[in-house]
């Protein structure tokens, strides 16, 4: 699988992703030092991503792929780098119908950054949801790192 040089990426005014995505977005808010927004985070992706191994198809693209152990290694080294759960700079949103993630995990690790309720299943179908917290978030500039 092929990795994005860190030195390619640019720093942003805040992140917003969800899944693996999510797993990338919470490690460059800390890396960048800015807020991201997490939907469904994988963030224990180097754990979660065991049963993926080997060659795979991007449901949403059709792309094949291959996962392999390097790619968890780079994973979790990733994770250990900036795992702090007290680390200010996030808010997650978990669905509490979740099938793919872990989320009582997560609810435990990060209790103080989580918004736990019915969002629908790991895609987060009910996103209207959260879209007034979001912007709540996003217009109080001056406490964006106090989710």
């Amino acid at each position: 699988m092929a990795l994005i040089p860190m030195e390619t990426i640019q720093k942003r005014d805040g992140w917003k992703s969800n899944s693996l995505g999510g797993f990338y977005g919470w490690h460059l808010s800390q890396v960048f030092e800015t807020p991201a927004i997490l939907l469904n985070p994988a963030l224990s992706a180097f754990y979660d991503l065991i049963p993926r191994l080997g060659n795979g198809v991007n449901p949403k693209t059709g792309l094949s792929y291959h996962f392999c152990d390097e790619d968890l290694n780079h994973l979790a080294k990733m994770f250990a780098r900036v795992y702090p759960a007290d680390y200010p700079y996030f808010k997650i949103f978990l669905s509490n119908r979740d099938e793919v993630l872990p989320f009582h995990y997560l609810q435990d690790v990060y209790k103080n950054h989580i918004t736990l309720d019915d969002y629908g299943s790991h895609r987060f179908e009910k996103l209207e949801l959260i879209l007034e917290p979001v912007k709540s978030i996003l217009q109080n500039k001056e406490n964006i790192f106090n989710f």
